[in-house]
């Protein structure tokens, strides 16, 4: 029972360092996505950075092809084994002989097996560098800017096709990793057996070695897949944001195409002169003009009459567009600087929203009760907006809990770190943090910090709940009582109280 648990806890730990490295993977590409805005505005194209990072990359594929050579070579021998192992089990005389036969060759099928998958995670690793590096060029002609819109679309639909395909072979290898540390388990464990023969056993410890160097490659092989997920996945954005840019910039030629070709519209034609739009809207503008002139000549009124009053109707207009101006230059610098970004989960004087639309005067957004409040620019830029998802979608959240005098506090603290991890949302790492914040009137108040992925409004909120939900079970089962304003009333017994008896009719004493 206790190897079985020691076993168990072996088995923890691996995953504890799997979920680490997972971890660190996506650090780094939410450090890569802070990092785009200002590369995008820094960053200028050098031949000499494109040249040595493709270096790198022809490097790296040498000693991954190298190594496949050498795998083939070996793999080879191992099939040689096999065979033999194979013959050696059909030419076994008693029961004894075919038994060890047997166990050698399930030895020999283990490290078949391991070359097989190796070899082909090694061919994927290959695959997956080329897709690396094709991302890179592309990034490199994104920064020249020598990419049209079809261009984009084109490479737009490829790169989610091929982060679509690496979600799929991460969750297959996901699978096959679970499948074969049970598998490993199941080993470690008949080794331990005492029963077991001296030259089976030294089988099953092969079997084992085999099992665990596929493991070590499959790790490798996770880490090869989360590092093309990150370059596919910066290009992605890249080319979402450029496509942005893009359209913004073709919506704006088509409204100006579209105004010249109603400007320049023929009406009719006379002697071979066409009538268009603008000679009409001219010659009407002429005419109204001259009317007004001679109306004012008529009644002898001056022009300078109207200096004055042009004045104040150009300082009213200057008053009356310079919100629309400020909303309208302040929604070029969003989109410029990016503090905020559609998707993003924001909180503004109070309201928690997630951003759904940036337009050139406002920008919508979301309420958890599904209402939408229509935002001017410029609040962006003159007020706190708290950005919950600016960087990345990790962030500490925490839960307040005071108990009573007397507590074990030790206990309350262990209870508190249960709580947390018992739910499956909260992260393990960075690991949960207790406080013992302070003697308070009424209690020991403790805070317990952890740190959450907040994919949607309501994430903190519903899971800051549920662990006081948790909190409160575990505290009631250990009989630690969270406390709650209490007030002492002393009387003073040095002295006779005095007691007095009035008539509500008349307030007469009695």
């Amino acid at each position: 029972m206790e190897l079985a648990q020691a076993i168990l806890d072996f088995q923890k730990i691996k995953l504890e360092n799997l979920q680490t490295q997972l971890g660190l993977a996506e650090l780094k590409t939410n450090l890569s996505q802070q990092s785009i805005t200002w590369v995008r505005s820094h960053l200028k194209f050098d031949q000499r950075d494109q040249d040595k990072e493709l270096q790198e990359f022809e490097k790296e594929r040498s000693e991954l092809q190298e190594r496949q050579s050498k795998l083939m070579r070996e793999q080879k021998q191992v099939e040689k084994e096999w065979l033999l192992a194979q013959k050696r089990e059909s030419k076994a005389k008693n029961e004894a002989a075919r038994f060890v036969a047997a166990s050698f060759l399930k030895t020999r099928e283990a490290w078949r097996e391991t070359y097989q998958r190796v070899l082909e995670q090694t061919e994927h690793m290959v695959h997956l560098l080329n897709q690396r590096e094709q991302a890179w060029k592309r990034r490199y002609e994104l920064i020249k800017a020598e990419v049209d819109h079809e261009q984009l679309e084109v490479w737009l639909k490829d790169t989610e096709t091929k982060l679509n395909s690496i979600d799929a072979v991460l969750a297959l290898q996901q699978s096959h990793w679970t499948n074969l540390h049970s598998q490993i388990a199941a080993l470690e464990k008949r080794v331990s057996e005492k029963d077991v023969k001296p030259e089976i056993r030294q089988h099953i410890k092969e079997q084992l070695i085999a099992r665990r160097k596929s493991d070590e490659r499959s790790l490798e092989h996770m880490a090869a897949l989360l590092v093309a997920k990150e370059e596919n996945r910066r290009l992605f954005d890249e080319i979402t944001l450029e496509r942005e840019h893009i359209a913004l910039w073709k919506k704006t030629l088509v409204i100006g195409s579209t105004a010249k070709e109603v400007w320049n519209f023929e009406l009719w034609v006379i002697d071979d002169r066409a009538v268009t739009v603008r000679k009409v809207m001219i010659a009407l503008f002429i005419g109204f003009l001259l009317v007004i002139l001679f109306g004012l000549h008529v009644v002898n009124i001056p022009l300078t009459a109207f200096t004055f009053l042009g004045g104040a109707i150009a300082i009213g207009v200057g008053f009356g567009a310079q919100n629309l101006i400020n909303n309208f230059i302040s929604g070029f610098i969003i989109m410029a600087e990016r503090p905020i970004s559609i998707g993003d989960l924001i909180e503004m004087e109070g309201n928690f929203a997630r951003v759904e639309e940036i337009g050139m005067r406002c920008t919508r957004i979301r309420t958890p009760a599904n209402v939408h409040i229509l935002v001017p620019n410029s609040s962006f830029l003159e007020k706190n907006i708290i950005n919950w998802t600016l960087s990345d979608q990790l962030i500490r959240s925490n839960v307040t809990v005071g108990v009573v005098y007397g507590s074990l506090v030790r206990e309350v603290k262990r209870f508190l770190i249960k709580a947390v991890s018992t739910h499956n949302k909260i992260l393990i790492k960075p690991e949960p943090l207790v406080l013992f914040n302070d003697f308070a009137d009424n209690s020991l108040v403790f805070n317990v910090y952890f740190w959450i992925t907040m994919d949607r409004i309501m994430d903190r909120r519903t899971i800051e709940s549920d662990v006081r939900f948790i909190i409160d079970e575990l505290f009631s089962q250990a009989n630690i009582i969270i406390a709650f304003p209490q007030r002492d009333v002393h009387l003073d017994t040095t002295k006779p109280i005095e007691c007095k008896i009035l008539n509500p009719n008349d307030g007469v004493t009695r």
